[in-house]
């Protein structure tokens, strides 16, 4: 029996609508189950008529339970969830961002130099080598 039963928020990233190759609404999100301080962030899909109008209504960091089963994705070579039943529990508020067990939940933000982007180049390339001229040690 393949049967899997989840209930999570969905990420920040909200819900995706596309469409397969034979025209069919497909959805997709990451459902972060937090369990512990870590979380477990579980690739999911909805294919069919129940994709359009749940794409329109779920938003990001709505808690929901899902029922589905486990599936490969060929065309994304990974694992995911594929649901056939979604129930919304409560919303709630959406993170910033997704925080990490390996990175702890957060980083300070004076770690990070904000300095501002260097410009580009003008030439990627050397004068030399676009000219022709250029010979390699």
């Amino acid at each position: 029996m393949n049967r899997a039963i989840l209930s999570g928020a969905i990420s920040s990233y909200g819900v995706r609508l596309s469409y397969t190759q034979a025209s069919k609404p497909q959805l997709s999100f990451q459902l972060d189950i937090e369990e512990s301080g870590y979380h477990t962030f579980i690739p999911c899909q909805i294919v069919g008529a129940n994709s359009e109008p749940l794409a329109e209504t779920l938003e990001a960091g709505e808690y929901i339970l899902l029922e589905g089963k486990l599936s490969w994705s060929k065309v994304q070579q990974k694992l995911l969830v594929t649901a056939y039943g979604v129930e919304r529990l409560h919303t709630a508020a959406v993170r910033d961002h997704e925080p990490s067990p390996e990175y702890g939940s957060g980083s300070d933000a004076s770690q990070f130099n904000h300095a501002p982007a260097r410009r580009p180049r003008k030439r990627p390339y050397p004068k030399q080598a676009l000219e022709g001229s250029f010979q390699p040690n």
